[in-house]
């Protein structure tokens, strides 16, 4: 299994890819995410749960996979934890009102290791430890204005994303790929000046089960500290709302002292961290998890 950072990996690039898996027992859609060398389960039915957690593994294994993300209803908790599996999140409501417990197995036990946990939790800590102070009312500045993106905003928006960010977990410093999730799932809530973004965030939507993750949050260094995240989110929030989507969820980077505090003054509660879960800015990065 390649080792390297992706900046630094001679290996040949593997493009991610959906898979439905079926076999005795269960059948599950999986992505292998070569670009975060993990496996995620997006779906999963049947009843042979031990059979389908060592399956995974033979997976993961097979495709030089280093770990396994496998959000699972609680009644089938049990038989993940009896094969390997480490709960490192809980998601309420996640499954159209029932919890989902975030499990994942290591199949790469370096990456079991955080090098920053020490660090990360001072800084949640620190967040837990102060009263929420949202500004009520708060409105984006005179000069700016706020829209749903739509696919001709797709090429500004990579733009934006790669001033930011020199290596991100999904491909979204390709604008065909922006507009190709824009047309299927994912909501984009943009503050332009004039008509170049400066600031963004999604929501990644998922319809069948509900719930719906608030990603992609991005604002240029001259426009930071000015609450456009805040507006952008709450904005998402109500669209959420209106489609009936009950479990919004965010991932942040456990690192980042704003944007967790960001969430925490939004009225997120903290409910897990993901060790090495995906490669943001080019090293692997532990993900807190926050919960509305």
């Amino acid at each position: 299994m390649c080792q390297s950072t992706i900046g630094n990996c001679n290996c040949p690039v593997k493009e991610d890819r959906l898979e439905v898996h079926k076999r005795e027992g269960f059948e599950t859609q999986l992505c292998l995410d070569f670009t975060n060398n993990r496996l995620k389960v997006k779906s999963y039915s049947g009843s042979n749960m031990p059979e389908l957690a060592r399956y995974l593994i033979d997976v993961a294994a097979n495709n030089e996979l280093g770990k396994i993300l496998f959000n699972v209803r609680e009644i089938d908790a049990l038989e993940l934890k009896a094969e390997g599996y480490i709960l490192e999140g809980k998601y309420p409501s996640f499954f159209n009102g029932v919890t989902a417990l975030g499990y994942s197995y290591f199949v790469d036990q370096t990456r079991r290791e955080s090098r920053y946990w020490s660090n990360e939790e001072e800084i949640l800590q620190s967040i837990l430890g102060k009263p929420r102070k949202e500004s009520s009312g708060r409105s984006l500045p005179g000069e700016l204005s706020m829209r749903v993106a739509v696919s001709g905003d797709a090429k500004p928006l990579a733009q934006l994303y790669r001033e930011i960010f020199s290596t991100y977990p999904s491909p979204l410093l390709d604008p065909g790929y922006i507009e190709e999730v824009m047309a299927s799932h994912v909501l984009f809530a943009v503050a332009f000046k004039d008509d170049v973004p400066v600031s963004a965030a999604s929501a990644d939507m998922d319809i069948k089960n509900g719930n719906a993750e608030i990603t992609d949050c991005a604002t240029l260094p001259d426009y930071r500290g000015q609450g456009l995240l805040t507006y952008l989110i709450r904005f998402l929030e109500k669209e959420m709302d209106r489609r009936n989507i009950g479990c919004l969820y965010s991932l942040a980077r456990a690192g980042s002292y704003g944007m967790n505090a960001s969430l925490y003054n939004l009225g997120y509660s903290f409910s897990g961290r993901f060790i090495n879960n995906c490669h943001i800015g080019g090293r692997y990065e532990d993900m807190n998890l926050w919960i509305r």
